[in-house]
């Protein structure tokens, strides 16, 4: 037997194979009775099918329900889902940008260090150099001194013995 229910809830009941009954020809009371106990049985058998059926349908209908939710939050997390990957896909962005900042800033770096390298070589040799120009400087410094110092002292030579002389002769003159 198979049991269905249509849009509007009206349930039907099929048989799966013919139902006869068979009569004995012994009266039509008894045949009766007899007819009645079978469609008395059927309505019984019915009842029970309505009834698994009527507890099968709330289970279907509880669990089309529980379903109906999983949808809606299968949607949001979808939603949820396609925000995320684009937020991921901006943040791979800014991340391989940053690598390339950081890549050119690594280089920029590079090339300063060997810049400054470069200065402070040419600034070492040329500090070399000054201390060189310095020393020989100083050594020249100390010969014009000396120089110089021999030069006033043959001055203060020459002064005095000019003085002595004018001295002489202002007092041979008096």
């Amino acid at each position: 037997m198979k049991c269905t229910q249509d849009s509007e809830g009206i349930i039907s009941f099929k048989l799966s194979k013919p139902l006869f009954i068979a009569y004995d020809g012994k009266g039509t009371k008894g045949m009766a009775e007899k007819v009645l106990g079978h469609i008395l049985w059927l309505l019984k058998e019915v009842q029970k099918l309505v009834k698994i059926m009527s507890s099968e349908l709330e289970v279907l209908k509880q669990r089309i329900t529980e379903l109906e939710a999983e949808n809606v939050e299968i949607v949001e997390l979808r939603k949820e889902n396609a925000e995320l990957r684009k937020e991921n896909t901006d943040f791979r962005m800014k991340f391989a940008n940053l690598e390339f900042e950081k890549a050119e800033l690594k280089h920029r770096i590079a090339e300063t260090l060997k810049m400054t390298e470069e200065e402070r070589t040419r600034r070492d040799a040329e500090n070399v150099k000054l201390r060189v120009t310095i020393k020989e400087l100083k050594s020249e410094n100390i010969k014009v001194r000396d120089r110089l110092t021999k030069v006033e002292q043959n001055q203060l030579l020459n002064d005095n013995s000019s003085n002595n002389s004018s001295l002489a002769s202002l007092q041979y003159q008096r």
